[in-house]
């Protein structure tokens, strides 16, 4: 085999090809550190997204196993999707999104405890004080 420019630079038939990406390629078997690692994740709290204890990933691995990581990694900041696009909008880590989303987000789904009806929490209070199935007692004492 020879090598070439650019990258790994290594060249030569197809067949040796699997074993070159399993021992010697530079690149498909370089350590690297998730794109979330702690100094990335400075970006975000820089920027107002992400609460200041957040450290960020400590995950280190292969080139080649980086697109699975992520896939799962739970640092990696996403948008709270409750409520549409009006909604939340608040920015949680994957990890603490699910979380987020059934226990404080204003726009998450709830059921009125008077007649059972979903509504969104930020708005269920009026719903409540209004619920014509809200139970009472009659006010006439005698």
């Amino acid at each position: 085999s020879r090598k070439t420019g650019g990258g790994c630079r290594w060249r030569g038939c197809v067949g040796e090809l699997a074993a070159h990406l399993r021992s010697e390629c530079e690149i498909h078997n370089a350590r690297m550190r998730c794109v979330h690692a702690p100094r990335q994740m400075a970006w975000w709290r820089h920027h107002g997204t992400m609460a200041e204890e957040t450290a960020g990933c400590a995950w280190i691995g292969r080139h080649w196993e980086r697109a699975a990581h992520l896939e799962e990694c739970g640092m990696v900041p996403e948008r709270c999707p409750n409520g549409g696009p009006g909604g939340c909008q608040e920015m949680h880590l994957r990890k603490d999104l699910a979380e987020h989303m059934v226990s404080t987000c204003d726009f998450r789904l709830v059921c009125c405890k008077h007649c059972g009806m979903q509504s969104l929490f930020v708005v269920c209070d009026h719903h409540e004080d209004s619920c014509p199935d809200e139970k009472i007692e009659c006010p006439n004492e005698g």
